[in-house]
């Protein structure tokens, strides 16, 4: 792969790059995560997962 393109805001625009991304969302509920990966050649293949973010528990 010559790019890997995470969104994970659902606007369509990459948040992070790279073939490992993190991400904290400020919200909880249900969110989506998409990856897109981009070919030497120039070809994409996208994915989408649904992400069910909790609250985190303060210590």
């Amino acid at each position: 792969m010559a790019r890997y393109e995470w969104d994970f805001t659902g606007d369509g625009t990459a948040d992070a790059t790279g073939q490992f991304a993190n991400h904290t969302y400020e919200e909880s509920g249900k969110k989506r995560a998409t990856l897109r990966a981009v070919g030497a050649d120039g070809r994409t293949d996208t994915m989408t997962r649904a992400v069910r973010v909790r609250p985190t528990l303060d210590a």
